[in-house]
């Protein structure tokens, strides 16, 4: 049997209808404000709500806001009455979640009629089982309820303002990493967005204790039901201590972000314990995360295919071009060092020709890892450059320290062993680096030559080698 609770301040509406829906074998409950009625909403739980507009307290299109906000009432029905029939009140109506709108501007019967045609042809169910457990087992009054419901909101309107920064992923991570240490007592918080190319992972601390950040993603996926593992991954961490020693008092709580079956990424917080309304307001950011992080990806798939080598899952040309000349533009005005460096493989032709293109493509994605493993991704500008050339930026660093992992680079290719994919297949790579140590740049492309000129330097001195830009030499 249904239960209705009318929230009415008029003695004859409210007694008119109690009365009436009693007879038609409702089990009925009346409040005359909207705080009487939010308290039995949570006591009551009915499944019907009929609610007067204009009621002291809480008016009822705020009441009835409050109520959609729950999911114990989100199949249940509320039906909006007032004396007022403007357009502006139906809107309103509609707006706040109800799902009738009554004008009082007929006769009692009718109304009646009305609402009696409402429920009967409609299952609306309430669920108790879904109320907050805070609200359920504490008592809280309505300032606590309401104070829980505005967190909940402005929560929620945190996360999606951040829409507008949608293109700046990095913004986006650290804003999201800020909100969660606002709102609790954490050490470190790790934010981990999963997407089917890509991966990232934002950690960020009060400093004083640091995790291992390759650690922290082992930890994170660890704690998704479905674990994925996307070909790339972004770590951004903004703790230069690193510390692996968390002290024993130190406990993680997860929290999913994940929409429906589909895991979208996880939450980690490291504090020495979250309370209630703490816990209550990270899984509200989870909440909110699940339509923004599906966003977030969307994307960032658009754009991965603009900007990435679909087969080495490099930065493609255009991308490291764009990236070259906004660093260049930087470095003009901070004064500090810029390294290019542009490689090729040796007689890779010779390779397609010998062994098939299958081969070939298996060789490019194995030379993008060894490259991975040399330069950190986080802090250089690798890519596929075209063809089987390859190409590295180096921010704040000398010619010198190029060379270095550049020669570290050429050994490892030259070292590996490439008999796994194909008997009797072996590979170099010839690598050509300038710096703005070695000489005062005025563009970005004139970067581009002179790399290019070293790296025709080392193909004719024999290939397999890494040379340095020198001015006069051809």
């Amino acid at each position: 049997m249904k239960k209705v609770l009318i929230v009415e301040d008029s003695d004859l509406w409210r007694k008119f209808l109690e009365r009436s829906l009693q007879k038609m074998g409702y089990i009925v409950e009346t409040a005359k404000d909207g705080v009487e009625g939010l308290n039995k909403a949570f006591s009551f739980v009915p499944d019907v709500f009929i609610l007067d507009v204009i009621i002291p307290g809480i008016r009822g299109f705020q009441l009835c806001r409050l109520l959609r906000k729950l999911e114990a009432f989100e199949k249940s029905g509320i039906l909006i009455m007032t004396a007022s029939n403007e357009p502006f009140s139906k809107f309103w109506a509609a707006k706040s979640g109800a799902d009738y709108f009554i004008s009082k501007d007929k006769n009692g019967e009718d109304i009646l009629k009305e609402i009696a045609e409402i429920l009967s042809n409609l299952d609306f169910r309430s669920d108790p089982e879904k109320l907050p457990k805070d609200i359920v087992d504490t008592n809280l009054d309505i300032p606590e309820i309401l104070d829980h419901l505005f967190l909940q909101e402005t929560l929620k309107s945190e996360i999606m303002s951040l829409v507008e920064y949608i293109n700046d992923e990095d913004y986006v991570g650290w804003r999201i990493t800020d909100l969660v240490l606002q709102v609790t007592h954490s050490e470190i918080v790790g934010v981990m967005i999963v997407g089917v190319d890509a991966g990232r992972i934002y950690v960020a601390s009060d400093g004083k204790y640091g995790i291992c950040t390759e650690d922290l993603k082992k930890l994170l996926i660890s704690h998704m039901e479905r674990p994925h593992y996307p070909k790339r991954w972004y770590i951004k961490n903004t703790t230069s201590h690193l510390d692996t020693s968390i002290p024993e008092d130190l406990v993680w709580d997860f929290f999913l972000i994940k929409s429906q079956k589909e895991e979208l990424g996880i939450l980690g917080v490291l504090s020495r314990s979250l309370d209630r309304i703490e816990k209550e307001s990270l899984k509200t950011i989870t909440e909110s995360l699940t339509a923004f992080v599906k966003l977030l990806n969307l994307v960032s798939s658009y754009r991965s295919m603009a900007e990435y080598d679909e087969l080495t899952l490099l930065r493609n040309y255009r991308s490291f071009m764009d990236r070259l000349m906004s660093t260049f533009n930087s470095y003009k005005k901070k004064k500090t060092f810029l390294s290019l460096a542009i490689m090729d493989i040796d007689d890779f032709k010779r390779v397609n020709d010998s062994y098939g293109h299958p081969v070939g493509n298996e060789v490019l994605k194995e030379i993008s890892r060894i490259m991975r493993n040399v330069f950190d991704e986080d802090k250089n500008v690798i890519a596929r450059y075209g063809g089987e050339e390859f190409s590295v930026l180096m921010e704040d660093t000398d010619s010198s320290d190029t060379l270095k992992r550049c020669e570290t680079f050429r050994k490892a290719v030259e070292e590996y062993d490439w008999h796994e994919i194909a008997e009797g297949l072996r590979i170099t790579i010839s690598i050509g680096i300038t710096g703005t140590d070695l000489k005062p740049y005025r563009t970005a492309m004139e970067m581009v030559k002179d790399a290019d000129k070293a790296l025709y330097i080392a193909k004719r001195l024999g290939k397999n080698r890494v040379e340095l830009y020198r001015k006069g030499r051809t």
